[in-house]
């Protein structure tokens, strides 16, 4: 009964489970209550590679800045006459290179998480809102039958 409807189910898998009656067990409400869940799955992964996609863009932005003020620092430095001008354009280049990359570092780290925490809340509260629904639903259909 099954294997025969299987290949017969379209874009939805779920026609599988219309042929399967138990009593008091709304189908309907459960499949729509998945159903919601997958779409809530689904805009969290659209958010999530939108973060991907501004990550990447804050790399590269960072990497530009890098590189320019790689430059700046190396006409500086070979414009430096004395060691000791040397010395310290380096050191100071150093300590503002390490300060920015710890910057640029905290600041990707905290949208990232940031992004994680709303998707995982956004996901949960859809999760829990649909669950609870079929439930209710579920419950009220049982007591009328």
């Amino acid at each position: 009964m099954v294997a025969g409807n299987f290949n017969s189910m379209g874009a939805n898998p779920f026609k599988l489970f219309e042929q399967m009656k138990l009593p008091q067990f709304d189908y309907d409400t459960a499949i729509s209550a998945c159903c919601k869940n997958v779409d809530a799955i689904s805009e969290a992964q659209k958010k999530a590679m939108e973060m991907i996609s501004t990550v990447s863009q804050m790399q590269t932005d960072f990497a530009r800045s890098a590189i320019q003020e790689a430059g700046q620092f190396m006409k500086s430095f070979t414009s430096a006459k004395t060691l000791e001008e040397k010395t310290q354009l380096h050191r100071d280049a150093m300590k503002d290179g390490v300060e920015k990359f710890m910057s640029h570092s905290r600041g990707v780290a905290e949208k990232l998480t940031k992004s994680h925490k709303d998707m995982t809340a956004h996901v949960g509260k859809s999760w829990n809102e649909n669950m609870k629904h079929a439930k209710e639903t579920m419950k009220a259909s049982s007591k009328k039958g």
